[in-house]
């Protein structure tokens, strides 16, 4: 799926956990996790919560909106010799 602006894709709150950790080594670590894909993706602020959530929401829907993209782009392992 990719979408033209990526800021229109819509998640459903059901399919979005936070995790917010305070002073874990930056004021606000905030983690989001996407329950259907499984993905985590953290993010810090020095300012607030507001901040680091929205700057977690806007690469999931990125992901989203790009998925095989994003998917062609991640490191994966190297094989180990059998």
């Amino acid at each position: 799926m990719t979408v033209t602006d990526y800021r229109t894709v819509e998640i459903p709150k059901s399919q979005i956990q936070w995790i917010q950790e305070e002073h874990k080594k930056y004021r606000y670590h905030v983690t989001l996790v996407h329950i259907p894909s499984g993905m985590k993706i953290e993010q810090v602020s020095e300012r607030s919560w507001a901040e680091a959530k929205e700057s977690c929401l806007m690469l999931l829907k990125w992901r989203l909106a790009h998925w095989n993209d994003y998917l062609k782009s991640r490191v994966r392992p190297l094989p180990i010799n059998e």
